[in-house]
C-alpha cells in the first residue's frame, strides 16, 4: 500500500508540471461530463421538533476515490447532530478513512466531511457518501441546505468535475410547494462564490423546449432581478436559472467594476457551459434599480449600466430603462452569456463616458489632442513596434513564473514529505511498520500516550488535528518514540544547500532581461537551467515518495 501511495504522489506530481506547462502555452484541454452530487431527499416537509435525516448522494461519472463538502444551512430552523458514512466508498469491501466533518450550529455550518478509499480501489457505482442527521427546532420555515467546497477526486487525486444539487426541507406551517429549487448552475450547481459574501439567493426552474420563447421570473424581495428571458435554440429538458445577490464585488473576479456600483451579483443558467449560442439566443436580464439609491449619490439615471464580467474585464452591456415608478426604475440589458455581472451608474455623463473607457483599457484622449494627431497617433509603426517588443518580456515572464511555480512546488513537496523512506532509518525494514501506523488514528491516544510532544507536536495536538494534520502529528510522535533509529529528521529533507541553489536558480533567469550576452540566448539559458532543477526536484520527490 505505501509503494502505491508513493506512487500516486509522484503521479500526481508528474502531471502537476504537465498541466502548469500546457497552461503556459495556451493549450486548453477537454472536459468530461459530470459527476452529480446531491442531498437527498430534495425536498422535504417535517414537524417542528422531528429528527429527520438527508443523504448526501454521488452518482460517479468515473470511477472515484475520494470525497468533500463543507454544509451550510439555518441554525434557527435546525441543528445538525451527527454525520455518519454511507456505503458509496466501501460497497465492494474497500478499506476507507472517514471523518464526519466539525459540526458548528452556532456558525451554520459543518466543515470537512470527507473519506478517501486505501489501496488501489475506487468505485463507479452510484451510492450514499454521508447520512446527516437533523433535528427540526421548534420554529416553522423553509431550510435550504447548501453544499460547498464540494471536492470529488480519482485516484490519482485529481478532481473531478461535479454538479451540485442542494436540498429544502419545510418546517412546521409551510408546505414543499412554497419551495423555489435547490440546485444551481454555471460550474455544478454551486457557483464558487464565498458563502459569506452572497445576500440572498433565487433559483427559477423551467422546461426548456427547441424554439421556444423561455422566461424565469423572481418574486423574493431581496433580488433586483426581476426576469431572464432567452429563445431556445435546442430542447435542454428542465433548467434551472439561479441569480445570487452580492454583498460585495465577486469573489469569483480579480477587480471591482467601473463606476459607482449599486448591486454586484452572480448569475447562472444550466450547468457550466450550457448558456451558449448553441443552445440558446438573444438573452437578457430585466432588473430594478433603487430610486433612493441614485437619489442619495447623485446618480444620472441616463448613466445605468448593468457589466458583465468576461475573461478578465468588465464589459458594458446594451442597458435601456423600460418603466418606473414611486420606488424603482426597471431596466432590460442585453448579454452574450452569464456570469458575475454588477450594476453601476455615474453622477455625470462625462464621468460615465471616462469610467467606460478604463472599463475596457482604453484610455481616454486629452482635450489638447486634436482628431488628426489621434489618428496619427494610432497608425505610427513606431508604437505598433514598440507594442511587439513589449510583449515579448510580457511572455517571458509569463513563462519563468510558471517555472518558478513548479520549482517552489516541488521544493516544498520535498521539504514537508511525511512519510518515511529506508534511507531515513538505521533498520529500513521498519519503514513500511511505520508508515502503517502513520496512517492511522491518533498515536497519542493509544500506547505512545506517554511519549513527550515536542513544540510543534503540541502545536498540532491542540488542533485535534485531523487529514494532513493527523499525518504530520503521528510523524512526529514516532520520531520522539524511535529517535535512535531514524537517521534524518522531518526539516532536513530540504536544507540550507538546497534552498542556496534554489536562490541561485531563481535569480539567474532574471539575468534575462539584461543584454548582457544577448536577450534571447539569456532566456534560453535561463529556461534551460529551471527545466533542469525541475528534473533534479522529480527525481528527489520520486526518492522521499
Amino acid at each position: 500500500m505505501i509503494e502505491l501511495l508513493k506512487a500516486n504522489k509522484m503521479r500526481y506530481g508528474i502531471l502537476l508540471l504537465l498541466s502548469l506547462l500546457l497552461i503556459s502555452l495556451n493549450v486548453v484541454g477537454t472536459t468530461s461530463a459530470d459527476t452529480q452530487v446531491s442531498i437527498l431527499p430534495s425536498t422535504l416537509q417535517v414537524d417542528e421538533g422531528q429528527s429527520f435525516t438527508l443523504t448526501v448522494y454521488i452518482e460517479p461519472d468515473a470511477p472515484i476515490s475520494g470525497c468533500q463538502f463543507n454544509l451550510h444551512f439555518d441554525s434557527s430552523l435546525v441543528n445538525v447532530t451527527s454525520i455518519s458514512e454511507g456505503d458509496l466508498l466501501n460497497q465492494d469491501g474497500a478499506d476507507t478513512i472517514f471523518n464526519p466533518g466539525t459540526i458548528d450550529n452556532s456558525k451554520i455550518t459543518v466543515i470537512n466531511v470527507f473519506a478517501v478509499i486505501l489501496g488501489k480501489s475506487n468505485v463507479s457505482t452510484p451510492g450514499i457518501f454521508a447520512n446527516i442527521n437533523i433535528v427540526a427546532l421548534n420554529q416553522s420555515g423553509i431550510c435550504t441546505f447548501e453544499l460547498f467546497n464540494v471536492f470529488i477526486s480519482n485516484s490519482t487525486g485529481h478532481a473531478l468535475p461535479i454538479i451540485v444539487n442542494n436540498g429544502n426541507v419545510a418546517i412546521g406551517d409551510v408546505t414543499t410547494t412554497s419551495l423555489n429549487g435547490g440546485s444551481g448552475g454555471g460550474g455544478g450547481g454551486t457557483s464558487g462564490e464565498a458563502f459569506e459574501n452572497i445576500e440572498c439567493t433565487e433559483t427559477s426552474r423551467e422546461f426548456v423546449n427547441k424554439e421556444s420563447y423561455i422566461s424565469y421570473n423572481y418574486e423574493l424581495e431581496c433580488n433586483l432581478v426581476e426576469f431572464i428571458n432567452f429563445t431556445a435554440v435546442t430542447s435542454s429538458g428542465d433548467i434551472a436559472a439561479k441569480v445570487e445577490i452580492l454583498k460585495d464585488t465577486s469573489t469569483l473576479v480579480d477587480k471591482a467594476p467601473p463606476g459607482i456600483v449599486f448591486k454586484n451579483l452572480n448569475i447562472w443558467v444550466g450547468n457550466f457551459g450550457w448558456a451558449t449560442e448553441k443552445n440558446i439566443k438573444d438573452p437578457e436580464i430585466g432588473f430594478k434599480v433603487d430610486r433612493s439609491w441614485l437619489s442619495q449619490n447623485n446618480i444620472d439615471e441616463s448613466t445605468i449600466t448593468m457589466y458583465r464580467y468576461d475573461e478578465g474585464q468588465w464589459n458594458s452591456l446594451p442597458t435601456s430603462k423600460i418603466r418606473d415608478d414611486a420606488s424603482d426604475l426597471y431596466f432590460i440589458a442585453k448579454t452574450p452569456g452569464f456570469s458575475p455581472f454588477s450594476i453601476t451608474g455615474s453622477s455625470s455623463s462625462g464621468t460615465a463616458a471616462t469610467e467606460q473607457i478604463v472599463g475596457t483599457g482604453i484610455e481616454p484622449k486629452t482635450a489638447a489632442q486634436t482628431p488628426a494627431q489621434t489618428q496619427a497617433q494610432e497608425v505610427t509603426p513606431a508604437s505598433a513596434s514598440v507594442t511587439q517588443e513589449n510583449m515579448i518580456p510580457g511572455f517571458m515572464i509569463g513563462i519563468f513564473s510558471v517555472l518558478y511555480i513548479v520549482i517552489i512546488y516541488l521544493s516544498n513537496k520535498i521539504r514537508q514529505s511525511i512519510l518515511f523512506c529506508r534511507d531515513e532509518l538505521k533498520d529500513p525494514d521498519m519503514v513500511g511498520d511505520l508508515n502503517r501506523q502513520i496512517q492511522g488514528p491518533n498515536l497519542h491516544d493509544g500506547h505512545f500516550k506517554e511519549i513527550p510532544l515536542t513544540k510543534q507536536a503540541t502545536r498540532l495536538f491542540k488542533k485535534n488535528p485531523i487529514g494532513t494534520d493527523l499525518l504530520r502529528f503521528n510523524r512526529l510522535i514516532l520520531e520522539s518514540a524511535y529517535s535512535q533509529e531514524i537517521k534524518v529528521i522531518l526539516h532536513e529533507r530540504f536544507n540550507l544547500k538546497h534552498w542556496i541553489v534554489l536562490a541561485i536558480i531563481l535569480f539567474i533567469p532574471l539575468l534575462g532581461f539584461n543584454d548582457i550576452i544577448g536577450i534571447p540566448l539569456n532566456w534560453f539559458i535561463g529556461i534551460l537551467l529551471e527545466l533542469v532543477f525541475i528534473i533534479y526536484l522529480i527525481i528527489k520527490v520520486k526518492h522521499y515518495y
